[in-house]
């Protein structure tokens, strides 16, 4: 009996793991086939490749960026780092009117008439936005030019300079746009980024750095590193029109050019529409706070931002891993696990912002002095009402604007992110002049959640998804 029982157990031990290996090697083939599928197509692989390459773009170009800013306000001190911040803002602003919208149209118009092999019309719409931002810029660039010296008993004698520099960028800014677009429609996702992000920022780290070691400190003005800019930015355009180049397939430079002028026209405006209040939205309070308080509170206000763009940094980076996925899940009908993936991004972002957070409420001020220097400890205020607003989006679902856009619903992510820069605008001006650099923080993060907000009902109405942690009954 006993032997009987003892062999019992040791067959059904056996049996037990006989099943054991038998589910670990039915795993391990679904593993198999899975990666076999994978690489075997080539859609997916270009996906995977070009998700991989601009998350790698992406960081990279940020940490450099955040190098530069801490060297670059270091060398300069906080009024003349406002100063620069000041006119960089002005000329973001400045280049809604001279790139018209161009390259979001011309690289869903190129990726078309390169998948219909339409080389004419790729021929036409090169040559016709390239006259068209040129001729924008000139006219823009003069008017802006002549505007300086009407109302140069506006502006300090520096504050002038670093603006006139300044105006060289936005014709190569708005062409280096249209030539990035262009690669990106040709199907070179990472090359069109390699100029303007990687190149650009190693440029003008190295540049500054130089300039840290071998020259004297009343050197290094506002005008200065404002020239640094100019010739990054420079040799950022072009290598990248020499990567155009020599990418562009021959047929475009042999074929007669064909032109849909009327068809253009009308994609451009809502796509220079959209474009014209991200960038407000995101340049309003810097061009406020140095309309209303100074440049002054610019450099302090452009330290807490930077700070706060960690934040940005770590939802950007989630949201481009897991952009083409979403396409994907999107275009083959797979709505039940698109909703998964955005439940699991959003309570992932959500716990990192939050961790963040608190690095930022109980280290901030020692973050700010040990990177920045104590002259700028005053934006410790600003830098948490602001990590604030950035928590508050990622609980919302920064993934949400994304969503639209490849849903569809550009109309709606323009309604959603336009009243936010119009509410922007109007609490800085309200704010500002009694609450200062924390004013201009408390109506950044306001607007930015309203908007969010907007963004979270059009998602929920339209697709029925609900991108944020929280539940929401169907509308």
């Amino acid at each position: 009996m006993a032997c009987a029982l003892i062999a019992s157990r040791m067959h059904w031990g056996l049996t037990k793991n006989y099943r054991g290996h038998i589910k670990t090697a039915k795993r391990k083939m679904k593993l198999i086939n899975f990666i076999k599928n994978f690489t075997a197509s080539e859609q997916k692989m270009r996906l995977f490749k070009g998700s991989v390459g601009g998350l790698a773009l992406k960081l990279s170009s940020t940490g450099l960026n955040f190098l530069s800013a801490i060297l670059m306000a270091r060398l300069l001190g906080p009024t003349e780092y406002g100063i620069y911040s000041y006119a960089m803002a002005i000329i973001f602003f400045m280049s809604i009117p001279t790139s018209l919208g161009l390259p979001s149209l011309v690289v869903r118009y190129i990726a078309s008439y390169h998948a219909k092999s339409e080389w004419g019309y790729i021929r036409g719409l090169l040559l016709t936005s390239n006259k068209v931002v040129i001729f924008s810029s000139i006219i823009i660039l003069s008017l802006a030019w002549v505007s300086t010296y009407f109302f140069s008993d506006r502006f300090k004698p520096q504050q002038l300079s670093t603006l006139q520099a300044a105006l060289i960028l936005l014709p190569l800014m708005s062409l280096s746009g249209l030539r990035s677009a262009t690669l990106q429609g040709l199907n070179y996702t990472i090359i069109a980024q390699l100029p303007e992000t990687l190149l650009k920022s190693i440029i003008i780290l190295s540049l500054l750095y130089a300039a840290y070691l071998f020259l004297p400190r009343e050197v290094i003005t506002p005008v200065f590193v404002m020239y640094i800019q100019v010739a990054s930015t420079s040799i950022a355009f072009i290598t990248g029109a020499v990567l155009l180049w020599k990418r562009l397939p021959k047929h475009v430079k042999k074929t007669p050019s064909n032109f849909e002028y009327k068809k253009w026209l009308n994609s451009a405006l809502p796509f220079m529409l959209f474009g014209g209040v991200i960038i407000l939205n995101q340049k309003t309070d810097l061009l406020m706070l140095g309309w209303l308080s100074g440049t002054y509170s610019v450099g302090i206000y452009e330290v807490a931002t930077r700070g706060a763009e960690i934040f940005i940094f770590i939802l950007v980076s989630i949201n481009v891993a897991v952009g083409p996925t979403m396409t994907n899940l999107y275009v083959t009908g797979e709505i039940e696990r698109l909703r998964k993936l955005i439940t699991n991004c959003t309570y992932i972002i959500s716990i990192v912002s939050l961790l963040l957070f608190s690095f930022i409420f109980y280290l901030g001020d020692i973050f700010i002095n040990t990177l920045f220097g104590l002259k700028y400890i005053d934006a410790y205020d600003p830098l948490i009402i602001l990590c604030i607003g950035q928590l508050i989006n990622a609980l919302l679902g920064t993934i949400v604007g994304q969503l639209l856009i490849m849903t569809g619903h550009e109309r709606e992510t323009t309604i959603g992110i336009g009243f936010g820069a119009v509410l922007n605008v109007i609490l800085s001006y309200y704010l500002i002049p009694h609450f200062g650099i924390n004013g201009a923080a408390l109506a950044s993060t306001i607007s930015l959640t309203t908007g969010n907000i907007l963004l979270v009902f059009f998602a929920k109405k339209k697709l029925n998804i609900n991108t944020t942690i929280f539940q929401i009954p169907t509308l």
